[in-house]
């Protein structure tokens, strides 16, 4: 028995097991479209809130370790979106730089 077997139940990891249209399942509007891959020669960049002042900035200096989707009550998700979507880098390349 294979890892998928495992965890998703027989025939999960089988090439003939039948497949489950997901093109209607909405989790977030920078992956519904599908998921592009990132440019390699990104080495980061600067994040502001959306507050209407004094607007919090968060530089970050380093291409993302990885990235996830969070379905949790407290990570922030845009309107409409049941998941949130966090990049995670190296806690030294992330600065709080305004506010």
């Amino acid at each position: 028995m294979g890892w998928r077997d495992m965890i998703f139940g027989p025939g999960a990891g089988d090439a003939k097991a039948p497949k489950i249209d997901t093109s209607g399942v909405k989790i977030h509007p920078s992956v519904d479209g599908g998921v592009r891959a990132g440019a390699k020669s990104f080495t980061g960049g600067v994040l502001k809130c959306k507050c209407p002042s004094d607007k919090v900035e968060v530089t970050v200096s380093a291409q993302t370790a990885h990235n996830h989707i969070c379905g949790c009550t407290k990570c922030w998700k845009p309107k409409g979106a049941p998941f949130s979507m966090v990049a995670v880098v190296s806690r030294d390349k992330v600065k709080v730089t305004a506010h």
